[in-house]
């Protein structure tokens, strides 16, 4: 007798190949363009529905249709109908633009005075730069611990 969690996994497994067999056919079938913006969702019987993340693509691709079945045919994909429907683009995570701060006169000094007792000339430089990378993003009162 199976476990609950090895029929699932199997199943899950299978979607997910079932899926990106999918994904591809389509991609292969319309191109990069189309690719960008419309991405199958499901099989519904013969009929394949698509989410598409743009209203005028979604009108587009609408009157496409008949030549997307055929594309699809050509690749082995033999779908009676296809539905599209809106879907919302998945927000991409950004990273936040860091935008470093000057540096006021205490810290420049700071940096000086700290970095003038490094005696090689390319280790200094190299401190000087580190210290007002740090000052870019904290304060003189950060450094010491205020």
């Amino acid at each position: 007798m199976k476990k609950i969690s090895e029929l699932l996994d199997n199943k899950l497994a299978g979607e997910a190949r079932e899926h990106s067999s999918l994904a591809k056919t389509w991609h292969h079938a319309v191109g990069d363009t189309v690719a960008a913006v419309a991405m199958p969702l499901k099989i519904d019987g013969t009929c394949l529905i698509v989410g598409v993340s743009d209203n005028m693509w979604l009108s587009e691709l609408s009157h496409m249709k008949d030549e997307i079945m055929e594309n699809l045919a050509a690749k082995g994909m033999n779908v009676k109908d296809i539905r599209f429907v809106f879907r919302q683009a998945p927000r991409r995570k950004t990273k936040p633009v860091f935008v470093p701060r000057n540096l006021t006169d205490k810290e420049e000094r700071t940096v000086k005075h700290m970095c003038s007792v490094i005696k090689d000339k390319t280790l200094r430089e190299s401190a000087e730069k580190a210290m007002r990378a740090y000052f870019g993003k904290y304060s003189y009162d950060d450094f010491i611990g205020r």
